[in-house]
């Protein structure tokens, strides 16, 4: 089953998990009901992080395109995970929006949010 593990299974399990906020649990009940298969958790944890990998190019695209913005909104939230703080970190101009997660964000960006997008390497297109 080549096109439910490439088509539905990665695409459609990260699009109900992240899009759509659906726990693992219920995504794999989700993807029972509509394709008659149904995933592990770890199925559709490695699914996300296939989903990750394959995206970061573009996501150091974004942040290079955000990099040469004069004016951007920045912002952070904090929210308890197991009792411990982790942070989201939003920074967006209007046309293009980066989130990021961190545990700690002063030990991961010392000097602001602009440090987070430094870190990409150069961006190669082929075309």
């Amino acid at each position: 089953m080549p096109y439910f593990t490439e088509f539905i299974g990665i695409r459609m399990t990260t699009f109900l998990n992240t899009a759509h906020f659906i726990p693992l649990k219920r995504t794999c009940e989700i993807m029972e009901a509509l394709c008659g298969a149904t995933p592990s958790d770890g199925t559709v944890a490695l699914n996300l992080k296939l989903a990750a990998q394959r995206l970061e190019g573009f996501e150091c695209q974004l942040k290079a395109a955000l990099l040469k913005q004069t004016v951007l909104n920045a912002d952070e939230t904090g929210s308890k995970v197991n009792g411990k703080t982790h942070w989201l970190h939003v920074v967006s101009n209007a046309h293009f929006t980066v989130l990021d997660k961190a545990a700690s964000w002063r030990k991961r960006h010392p000097v602001g949010p602009r440090r987070t997008y430094r870190a990409c390497p150069p961006v190669r297109t082929s075309c």
